[in-house]
């Protein structure tokens, strides 16, 4: 497996649900890791992260407000 996409993201709030653009995400092959590195005042975790076309979903375990800070990865099974 290798890395294929990877970065620091900050939450925008509203929802425990967030959709982020990860552009050429691709869901039957990638699997996601994501890690808190600010849980905000909102002072979440993270419950699931999902891979869709293009769609990096995370949902925390309340709104994450707009200050949430985390590392994401995005494996893929080398060919």
């Amino acid at each position: 497996a290798v890395i294929k996409f990877a970065g620091q993201l900050t939450s925008v709030g509203g929802a425990a649900a967030e959709a982020f653009t990860v552009t050429g995400a691709v869901a039957a092959t990638d699997r996601a890791f994501v890690q808190i590195v600010n849980n905000g005042t909102g002072n979440v975790t993270v419950l699931e992260a999902v891979v869709t076309t293009d769609t990096l979903t995370v949902t925390f375990s309340a709104d994450p407000q707009n200050d949430t800070v985390f590392n994401y990865q995005l494996i893929r099974a080398a060919a």
